[in-house]
């Protein structure tokens, strides 16, 4: 898992790499923000997906436990304060 999350900003800098040769993107018609983050959610759920099945890394519980530990941190601070 720790090779997972090292190599990992690599990958998506990797993948965005074809990006900054884009100047600008025009979108037209009535729905297309809402549909490109629909996209962008369903690509970041079949990567989770993915994982999950490969790897057996559930990677929503690994980000709710990361991130549940760094909430109750902060709240014991903000107590102790």
């Amino acid at each position: 898992m720790e090779m997972y999350f090292n190599m990992l900003p690599k990958a998506v800098e990797d993948a965005s790499k074809p990006l900054e040769k884009v100047d600008k993107i025009t979108m037209y018609g009535e729905g297309n923000q809402a549909k490109i983050v629909s996209e962008i959610i369903n690509t970041a759920t079949q990567v989770s997906e993915g994982m999950n099945e490969s790897m057996g890394i559930d990677l929503k519980s690994v980000l709710s436990g990361f991130l549940g530990a760094k909430v109750a941190t902060k709240d014991t601070e903000d107590k102790e304060k």
